[in-house]
């Protein structure tokens, strides 16, 4: 009976700690300053939380990265070379289908940078190969056209 006599008293310990702990009578503010200190969360000034200048400049430079207009292009860039490749007008896309693919590129582009921006450097470079690749490709079909047919 020993044994279950020791858990009581680790029990009535762990109460009385928190009955008589000292976190309890400090305010909500005061936590939440020992919280960000933690942390490293720079403390607000006049509780506007404004940003550091330099991450502010930084939004300004990058505020026209995600507008979906800028990368409707290239998110229709696949239907373009289609359309070059073959001559088909079937491969326009109208307006409303450029902004479809256009506006969930520009959200993904914006979520890349905020994981890494090496992912959207990345991802730039990969559409800037297949872009020059497949103007290559297409040169090349033309120009293999042109050329007069060898007779065996």
């Amino acid at each position: 009976m020993g044994l279950f006599e020791k858990n009581k008293e680790k029990i009535e310990t762990i109460e009385g700690n928190i009955s008589g702990d000292k976190t309890s009578d400090i305010s909500l503010e005061e936590l939440e300053k020992r919280r960000s200190e933690r942390l490293g969360i720079l403390p607000k000034k006049d509780g506007r939380g404004r940003k550091p200048k330099s991450e502010t400049l930084q939004d300004e430079l990058t505020k026209d990265l995600y507008k979906p207009a800028i990368w409707q292009e290239v998110a229709s860039l696949p239907f373009n070379i289609r359309k070059a490749m073959t001559g088909s007008e079937i491969f326009n896309l109208n307006k409303d289908q450029k902004e479809a693919l256009g506006s969930p590129l520009a959200m993904i582009m914006k979520m890349l940078v905020e994981i890494d921006p090496k992912y959207l450097a990345l991802m730039v470079f990969s559409i800037n190969l297949g872009t020059i690749w497949a103007e290559k490709e297409i040169l090349w079909n033309i120009e293999k056209k042109k050329l007069p047919k060898v007779v065996k």
